[in-house]
């Protein structure tokens, strides 16, 4: 339901011209972020999640987050390294092994495929997500 609203958010943000999109966000901000809470548990680090994902959707869509002056957090391409390193911290053994092994790939410019598969919310997006 969370990915769906934010869906929805999106294409009311291009489609709708509507004026009162900070409203709109903040009525509908606690359930759009819904599932990234069982993730991260810090409300600015849910939101700010929640707004990149809002952006890269707007971005396959050729459209620019900035344009429509939502009240947001800031939208960087890079977490903080210290965002990373809590969130690093908070990885289960097995999701730590994962990690490990890809990131490690990745900083010997090795070529693999990886395929993570897991039931939902265990942590597989912010292995993706790094780099």
């Amino acid at each position: 339901m969370p990915y769906n609203l934010r869906s929805l958010f999106v294409t009311i943000l291009v489609y709708c011209h509507r004026t009162n999109l900070n409203e709109l966000w903040e009525e509908f901000k606690e359930k759009t972020c819904e599932d990234f809470y069982r993730e991260l548990h810090n409300r600015s680090m849910v939101e700010r999640r929640a707004m990149q994902y809002i952006h890269s959707i707007l971005e396959s869509l050729s459209k620019d987050i900035r344009t429509y002056n939502l009240n947001c957090p800031s939208i960087e391409e890079k977490q903080d390294v210290t965002v990373v390193l809590m969130l690093q911290s908070s990885l289960n053994d097995k999701q730590k092994l994962a990690y490990d092994l890809i990131i490690g790939k990745v900083f010997k410019d090795e070529s693999r495929m990886f395929f993570i598969d897991g039931p939902g919310a265990p942590g597989k997006l912010f292995c993706i997500e790094q780099y």
